[in-house]
């Protein structure tokens, strides 16, 4: 034990008197106040040697005066691991007569160990010599165990901020200067914590004052937010910066914690993929185009021979339609699949009767179901299916299923149609008894260009689009479309589930669309018609079709001679290809449009461009109608006669 702890020690035999001599009136003064005081008052000889020890020391240690005055009791008290250090520090306060403090933990009657502190100063008397320490002596504990945490706590802080792989610091709202910083911040900046911490991006030259406020204004507003940012590295290396910030109070100061995501490479990639499906729509733009050409005067030219009644050509020129048909098809299916895979297929909904689409996709699938010799079989109320939906697109979900249904049903088969209510609900089944689906195919049957089992020959043909074309179609819509079967062999059933219309009334249809109104044509009098193509095998064939309608035709290539020649035939009609050479038919028809300002022509759109924007550009352009190539030569001269008479019904 220190000799500073020791008291005198009584010698054996020895007669010793009280260890503390009698006490004049100032000391009992002094002593009841320290023992009711809630610290552990304790005084000492000039030497440092133990005097006296207030009340509250017996009841935390549980030690008697005999146990903590005259034996090694005091100390002991002391954890162990807290000894070298009272020591050196209660040494040095010696040493130089100056008051101390030492944190040192007290074992209690139970067992356990409390912090304390310890405060301690010299008393002097008139000459300024130390004639005794006092030392009050307090209960830390609890504030010392909340430090501990607090540490910790700041300890795994500190861990876990520079664990985030962003970059994130917590930035002074006031003057926007970087309080911390995690070690991603500084990959990705460039940036020294020594470099940064103190200083505003203003300051370190990154941005100005007023490109700053613009670039945290969306942050600023508690609780904070988003943006993206560019900002400069320290060796100037330019970045886009992802930010999210939120506010919190950090050492009493309003501060700000923001996480920066380096989206620069993102951000190209996305510009990338952004000019890829550019790219990727001009292609299938021009592939449409290019495609649908040479089939408008192949279905034409089929036509005109059709109709000059050579009977022993029928059904050569009936394959012919028929597979020209079939590629515009699987044209329409690529497009239309890019187009939704993309997002850019906009629903215009109305309420329609279901009996109203089946019948319209019958008429569409007719001639394949005639030709596999199937049997079909419809079972749809005319009236009570109503359901609000895009017409055409829902006609084109059924007809899918109807098309699946007849290519993969052995000739002579059975097709089914059969709708129903179901609660909230309108259920269409189309049934078949072709070859069934493999259940291990059922999974992915909507996926697209995913087909059944087909021999080498590829009787049923396809791309395997139309049914995943179907299940998006009927999403988009708010329904579902599942298949079942039994197995190969067993057929199968194709399910569509779509919201009821909230009411049951329905106009049964689409209503009449309006157009612009069309150039008056007197009785008797050939209405007169301008084409214009630059292939001129689809404006001659056209033009040879609807003049065997009685219509007074001329054709140009290109739009400088469809100019020259308007101004003589003064067209009633404009049939015009979208992409002429030079001047393109948008503009075109805008010419035409100021030239015969007081009676101008029909425009008719007849193009490969099909896509939604190219339609949008016609509308603008003046156009009444864009219609895609191949066009069937009796709707062409239909729509013809529906202009001709001035009806406002086009189909």
């Amino acid at each position: 034990m220190p000799d500073y702890l020791r008291l005198p020690v009584r010698p054996t035999g020895a007669v010793v008197s009280a260890p503390n001599p009698p006490l004049a009136g100032s000391d009992v003064e002094y002593r009841a106040l320290a023992n009711a005081l809630p610290q552990i008052i304790w005084t000492t000889d000039p030497q440092g040697r133990l005097e006296w020890v207030n009340d509250r020391w017996y009841e935390l240690t549980g030690l008697s005066e005999s146990e903590s005055l005259y034996n090694k009791g005091a100390l002991a008290a002391v954890h162990p691991d807290d000894h070298a250090h009272l020591e050196r520090t209660w040494r040095a306060a010696l040493a130089t007569s100056t008051p101390c403090e030492i944190e040192y933990r007290i074992r209690s009657r139970e067992g356990t160990y409390r912090w304390h502190l310890a405060r301690t100063t010299p008393i002097r008397d008139q000459n300024n010599v130390v004639t005794r320490w006092v030392s009050a002596v307090m209960d830390m504990h609890e504030r010392r165990i909340a430090e501990q945490q607090l540490y910790e706590w700041e300890r795994r802080f500190e861990v876990v901020f520079n664990v985030i792989p962003h970059a994130t610091a917590i930035i002074r709202l006031s003057d926007g200067a970087h309080l911390q910083v995690n070690d991603a911040f500084t990959r990705v900046t460039g940036f020294t914590r020594a470099d940064i911490i103190g200083q505003s991006t203003v300051t370190l030259g990154i941005w100005t004052a007023e490109e700053r406020a613009g670039h945290v204004a969306p942050l600023v507003t508690p609780p904070g937010g988003s943006t993206v940012v560019p900002f400069r590295t320290k060796d100037g290396k330019p970045l886009r910066l992802a930010l999210s910030g939120r506010h919190l109070g950090f050492g009493g100061e309003p501060c700000m914690v923001t996480i920066a995501i380096d989206v620069t490479e993102q951000e190209a990639n996305e510009a990338a993929l952004r000019e890829a499906d550019r790219l990727k729509d001009e292609f299938l733009a021009l592939l449409s185009h290019e495609l649908r050409n040479p089939l408008t005067p192949i279905l034409t030219a089929a036509r005109l021979l059709k109709l000059r009644g050579v009977p022993e050509m029928h059904a050569d020129l009936d394959v012919i339609t028929r597979q020209a048909g079939h590629l515009a098809h699987l044209v329409d299916d690529l497009l239309d699949v890019s187009r939704v895979a993309r997002g850019k297929v906009a629903l215009t909904k109305q309420r329609v009767e279901l009996s109203s689409i089946v019948a319209k996709a019958v008429e569409a699938t007719g001639p394949l179901l005639e030709k596999r010799q199937h049997v079909l079989e419809v079972s749809v109320a005319v009236e009570g299916l109503a359901v609000d939906a895009d017409e055409v697109r829902l006609t084109q979900v059924v007809s899918n299923l109807l098309s699946n249904a007849a290519q993969f049903t052995p000739p002579g088969g059975k097709v089914a149609v059969v709708a129903e209510r179901d609660v909230a609900q309108v259920v269409l089944r189309v049934r078949d008894t072709g070859v069934g689906i493999d259940p291990a195919l059922l999974p992915n049957l909507f996926e697209m260009f995913v087909q059944g089992q087909q021999s080498v020959e590829r009787k049923e043909g396809g791309l395997g689009l139309g049914l995943s074309l179907a299940r998006t179609l009927t999403e988009l819509h708010g329904g579902t479309l599942t298949a079942t079967s039994e197995g190969r062999g067993q057929g199968s059933v194709f399910e569509v589930r779509l919201p009821a219309a909230a009411s049951a009334s329905t106009t049964g249809g689409l209503a009449a669309t309006s157009h612009s109104v069309f150039p008056r044509v007197e009785v008797g009098e050939a209405p007169r018609v301008l084409i214009v193509d630059d292939n001129n095998d689809v404006a001659d064939t056209i033009s040879r079709l609807i003049a065997i309608a009685g219509y007074d035709t001329r054709t140009a290539n290109d739009a400088a001679s469809a100019l020259a020649l308007s101004t003589e035939f003064r067209p009633q009609v404009a049939i015009l290809d979208i992409g002429l050479p030079g001047m393109d038919g948008y503009q075109l028809a805008r010419e035409l449009r100021v030239l015969f300002s007081e009676n101008p022509p029909t425009f008719i759109a007849l193009t490969g461009y099909t896509r939604d924007r190219d339609r949008e550009r016609s509308r603008e352009a003046g156009f009444a109608l864009h219609l895609a190539k191949p066009i069937d030569g009796e709707k062409l001269v239909h729509i013809l006669d529906a202009i001709a008479t001035r009806d406002s019904t086009l189909p």
